[in-house]
């Protein structure tokens, strides 16, 4: 199986305290930060089914799913797998992008379309001798996301014979119903697969739940007494 590894951070500006009280604002920040970063873990996660099924129709599709964590978590990293005929050739024309949606769009069987982008990263299709390739997207600086979200490929460049798509999966942390999204012509409709085969596709998310009252507060103290010392000073 290959495997693609991409790290996108999160541009953040950085500011400077000065002095003992910026010290002591920083120390006890750090003291808090822990406490919401050890609460990382896996918030959703579907595996293949076994035997294997691909979906390879579509070139703009994806699966709606439902994080364990919510109502904001941060995503830290987003995985999944697609499938790829092994007789694909490289190309630069070759891409993929993977996007991640609100559920905010038209209404279609009485829910809501994939809608809004929250954020999308593109690539080259990789080749495979093994008809599967795993992706990785790695954010070290975080990317706050709905417990509802949407994940889309769109793929481009293909010609002739090139076949890629997504391989069907169980999921086994937390939830995603049995049909998937299509995207025809720029309209959404839901799609089935035959035999019972659950329309979920595999793929995996890290995240860390939002921040509860009191771990904001212990940090807001933190930074308040920080800027009643530098008042002082």
């Amino acid at each position: 199986i290959n495997r693609v590894n991409l790290d996108f951070t999160m541009n953040r500006s950085k500011g400077f305290l000065k002095g003992t009280a910026g010290l002591i604002c920083v120390a006890t920040a750090m003291v808090a930060a822990p406490m919401i970063a050890s609460a990382a873990g896996v918030a959703y996660q579907a595996n293949k089914t076994v035997p294997n099924v691909r979906v390879t129709s579509h070139s703009f599709f994806g699966d709606e799913i439902n994080l364990t964590v919510g109502p904001q978590p941060t995503m830290t990293r987003f995985s999944f797998s697609y499938y790829v005929d092994t007789r694909l050739q490289g190309s630069p024309s070759k891409n993929m992008t993977l996007s991640l949606h609100q559920m905010d769009g038209a209404m279609v069987g009485g829910r809501n379309a994939p809608g809004t982008v929250i954020e999308s990263w593109t690539f080259p299709v990789s080749p495979s001798n093994t008809s599967s390739v795993d992706v990785s997207i790695n954010i070290p600086g975080g990317l706050v996301v709905p417990q509802n979200l949407g994940w889309t490929i769109s793929v481009t460049g293909l010609v002739g014979s090139d076949r890629v798509g997504l391989w069907a999966a169980n999921t086994v942390v937390g939830s995603s119903l049995n049909d998937y999204w299509v995207n025809t012509g720029g309209t959404w409709g839901l799609a089935t697969l035959a035999g019972g085969t659950p329309g979920t596709f595999a793929a995996t998310v890290l995240a860390v739940p939002e921040p509860s009252v009191s771990q904001l507060g212990l940090i807001g103290i933190a930074f308040l007494f920080g800027s009643r010392f530098m008042r002082r000073k």
